[in-house]
């Protein structure tokens, strides 16, 4: 028999725990969101990350979007959950949707002045301007690439902060960091942007949160985004090299148990 929660809420859907006070319910597929009982919840919902690019030194994927609302009312109702898939190499992330909420999936990484925005935007090629965020919230622009020495590719934006706002030919190649949440009781970082391939023996790293390295000299394919469901970018090629893959979003929502 279902029983009234604490915040009002009676409801099924996704995979349910509990922590402290909470009931928490978690999609990392697409599913449906039933409420029997209406009132107040909190939610996290992230896009699919951005796969990194191919050829040459290329950009990391940026990260998902980052989602997030308290103390949201909720109607009885049947609520469909579209929980966005990570990009192949070279593809950006699909995006996750509720309610009417949208979480953009992450741009891939680019080799060209075609910039690719998303929820945070891909790194560029070597020497290309990183690519703009695709708005929302917790979505910021890819960094820049360097046409000197490493030849780096830049790094993917991250759902943190716009650490990687380079001009092309300068700043930082690594992947933006992701967004810490506690929302399913422990810390857990999502949105993070991958790191951009380059020249060198030493890689540019994926953002905290899960984004992939980039390739390098020695070891030219990027490295997928290595948390699944943080919505975290792939690692953009070394040349010789493919590029990483993007993680899939996430859906969680909480409410008093």
């Amino acid at each position: 028999m279902l029983m009234s929660s604490g915040s009002g809420i009676v409801a099924t859907g996704g995979t349910i725990s509990y922590f402290g006070q909470y009931k928490i319910h978690t999609f990392t597929g697409s599913g449906t969101f039933q409420v029997f009982s209406p009132g107040t919840f909190d939610y996290l919902l992230v896009g699919g990350g951005g796969g990194g690019g191919l050829t040459g030194n290329a950009g990391g994927g940026g990260g998902g979007a980052v989602e997030v609302g308290t103390a949201q009312a909720i109607s009885v109702g049947t609520y469909p959950v579209v929980v966005g898939g990570g990009g192949a190499a070279d593809a950006s992330g699909v995006n996750s949707t509720f309610n009417g909420v949208t979480a953009n999936g992450g741009g891939k990484g680019v080799t060209t002045n075609s910039q690719t925005n998303g929820g945070s935007g891909g790194g560029g090629g070597s020497n290309i301007t990183g690519a703009l965020s695709g708005g929302g919230s917790n979505a910021y622009k890819g960094g820049g690439g360097n046409n000197a020495g490493n030849l780096d590719g830049g790094g993917g934006g991250g759902a943190f902060g716009d650490i990687q706002n380079a001009a092309q030919g300068g700043g930082s190649y690594s992947g933006g960091l992701g967004l810490t949440s506690f929302i399913s009781g422990g810390s857990s970082a999502y949105g993070a942007g991958g790191g951009g391939g380059n020249s060198s023996v030493t890689a540019n790293l994926g953002g905290a949160g899960g984004g992939g390295s980039g390739g390098r000299s020695g070891s030219p394919n990027g490295v997928s985004a290595t948390i699944a469901n943080s919505g975290s970018g792939g690692g953009g090629a070394a040349v010789g090299g493919t590029s990483g893959a993007g993680a899939a979003g996430i859906f969680i929502i909480r409410y008093l148990a």
